[in-house]
């Protein structure tokens, strides 16, 4: 057994725990998540009827292919066309021939950094770093409207108790009192998961999210986690900064979709 094999099975639970959460407070509309994770073979289906993002299909290998045209069937009902999350051990030469003349094609990579609990450092940032409480999270609404985020003052009132919280934790970066930038971390038991970064564009290359960083890992050792995790597009700014910070690489993940072109 490799030591990302174990790693990444371990943190299997807090990123199921964590999409289930998003699907639970997303902004994008009102009705209740109906999030659940099922297994079909040695697949694990993730689904949810009202949210996009939360229907993934989990465990594909060579092996396990035989059982994806059934299981699609599923996301079929759903009128969802679900991502194929695939670790970098399992993606062959044939498994993705196979995905290919299935109508599969590759739409994204995430490398997965772990910070764990003895490289924990408090660094006091140079920018001015916040935690908002639940009664501040109009604060951080603010901040995600101008990042692009769409949504209603109804939804915001019906999950806005879902936000700013001891599990959801929401932090801002303000430069000369005024917030600039955001970062969240999620609290699953002994483990974190950061995620949610953004920064207001003409405020970019300033340290907003290396200050994020910096203060959710004082955060984290603060609460006593073992660690943390956090998931990044290859060769970013976000990846630099996560291990220039003391993260180090896990695994990396192939996200793949059917091809409706």
């Amino acid at each position: 057994m490799t030591e990302s094999w174990h790693m990444s099975n371990k943190f299997k639970k807090l990123e199921h725990n964590h999409i289930a959460y998003n699907a639970q407070r997303t902004l994008r509309t009102k009705t209740e998540s109906q999030f659940k994770i099922d297994n079909f073979g040695s697949l694990q289906l993730l689904s949810d009827a009202n949210i996009a993002f939360a229907n993934q299909i989990w465990g594909i290998d060579e092996q396990s292919i035989k059982y994806l045209p059934e299981a699609m069937q599923i996301y079929d009902n759903l009128s969802m066309s679900p991502e194929l999350d695939i670790t970098d051990k399992n993606l062959t030469k044939k498994l993705r021939e196979n995905l290919k003349k299935m109508g599969f094609k590759q739409i994204e990579i995430l490398n997965f950094l772990v910070h764990k609990e003895e490289d924990f450092a408090t660094i006091s940032p140079e920018i001015e770093v916040e935690r908002l409480q639940n009664e501040d999270a109009d604060t951080l609404l603010k901040l995600l409207k101008i990042s692009g985020m769409q949504t209603t003052e109804d939804i915001w009132q019906l999950k806005k108790h879902l936000y700013c919280t001891d599990l959801f934790r929401c932090y801002v970066a303000k430069i000369d009192g005024v917030v600039r930038a955001l970062a969240t971390t999620y609290v699953d038991g002994q483990f974190g998961l950061l995620a949610n970064a953004y920064t207001q564009e003409a405020f970019q290359n300033q340290g907003c999210q290396t200050a994020l960083i910096q203060a959710r890992i004082s955060d984290a050792k603060h609460l006593g986690l073992t660690d943390l995790i956090v998931d990044v597009l290859p060769n970013t700014s976000s990846e630099s900064n996560c291990l220039k910070a003391g993260f180090k690489p896990l695994n990396t993940r192939y996200i793949w979709q059917k091809d409706t072109d």
